[in-house]
């Protein structure tokens, strides 16, 4: 149980006490004094609340205790209540702010990060498989509903209007490695991407498309890659029904939770060992047990399955699959920069 929901748990409680307190006063009130029901309750309600207003009618000395007693336990019932409600909404809006400021100071730390726009269904596929990666990201938000979601995920966000240069400033946009814009409104998108490149014009920007009218636009703003997920959504049920195994293959090999295999692109770079020789010479099936599946030359021609005659150029960029060790040894042959500053993974641990 959460400690809002047991502060109302005890208000409840409270309430039911007064509740009772008036009732068994009432009562008293009618015996001790011999009041008629409204007297007593009039009585009782001036008791607890303690008004100052004249007695209904004269006390005995019974009548008088029994008053004391009804006092003493209403005020201190009225004051544990109120202690309650104060702690209830005082001390949830403190813990927003400290929560809001812990996320601000963690925010301002990263670098070379991702920001996700929108945590819609595909903003949420994207924030988890960020997670199994330990890829540091942030969210930008600004719908209840979805804020509710990001604050039990525990995950860094903002709450802002993800169009405002505020929002983008606060998300770190600046030091921003990519955006991905992953809203359902296309209209929002093209604002997006336009607030984006107008602040980072480096930062690659990733945008969702619904159709290919809208996928033109979001390149014309400025959109570096545009994924359209009517597109998306066509294929994988082609290749689900024509090659079901090999789709389940891949989605329990690199997409689960804890999968052995992972994909990864690897720059060729000046000074790295295997700069400049082939596949062949490299021998890097042997040395690193990962598998090169393409290379993407510094001209932007692609070569699927090379053979190892393949010459592995300066700017070139490798594709490869293999486990994380096995990646890791490749990724050291092939590059001077260390991992985490090339693709913004936190290796976990």
């Amino acid at each position: 149980m959460n400690p809002a929901q047991e502060i109302i748990n005890r208000m409840k409680f409270a309430v039911g006490l007064m509740l009772g307190l008036i009732g068994l006063s009432t009562y008293g009130f009618m015996h001790i004094m011999d009041w008629s029901l409204i007297d007593a309750l009039w009585m009782t309600v001036m008791t607890i609340t303690t008004v100052g207003y004249a007695e209904v009618h004269p006390l005995n000395t019974v009548g008088r205790i029994f008053a004391m007693f009804v006092m003493l336990l209403g005020v201190g019932i009225v004051f544990w209540a109120l202690g309650l409600i104060v702690q209830l909404f005082v001390g949830e809006e403190v813990k927003n702010i400290l929560e809001l400021k812990r996320m601000e100071k963690n925010i301002t730390k990263l670098k070379g990060h991702y920001i996700v726009v929108h945590y819609g269904l595909i903003g949420r596929g994207i924030v988890e498989a960020f997670r199994r990666r330990n890829t540091p990201f942030v969210v930008i938000e600004d719908r209840p509903e979805q804020l509710r979601l990001l604050k039990e995920s525990k995950c860094l966000y903002i709450d802002g209007n993800p169009q405002s240069d505020k929002s983008m400033h606060a998300a770190g946009i600046e030091r921003a490695r990519a955006v991905l814009i992953a809203g359902d409104d296309m209209a929002d998108n093209l604002v997006v991407v336009l607030t984006v490149k107008g602040l980072n014009k480096d930062a690659t920007v990733i945008a969702k498309a619904h159709d290919a009218e809208s996928e033109k636009k979001l390149r014309r703003a400025g959109a570096d890659m545009v994924v359209s997920s009517a597109s998306i959504a066509a294929n994988r049920m082609a290749s689900v029904a024509l090659r079901p195994t090999v789709v389940d293959f891949l989605d329990t090999a690199m997409q689960a939770e804890g999968a052995e295999l992972e994909m990864e692109e690897i720059p060729v770079e000046e000074g790295a060992p295997a700069a400049t020789k082939t596949i062949a010479d490299t021998r890097i099936r042997d040395v690193t047990g990962s598998i090169v599946i393409g290379i993407v030359k510094k001209d932007g021609r692609m070569r699927t399955n090379p053979s190892g005659a393949e010459r592995l150029d300066i700017g070139d960029k490798i594709v490869a699959i293999g486990s994380e060790e096995q990646l890791d040894k490749l990724w050291h042959m092939l590059a001077k920069q260390e991992r985490t500053t090339y693709n913004g993974m936190r290796r976990a641990g």
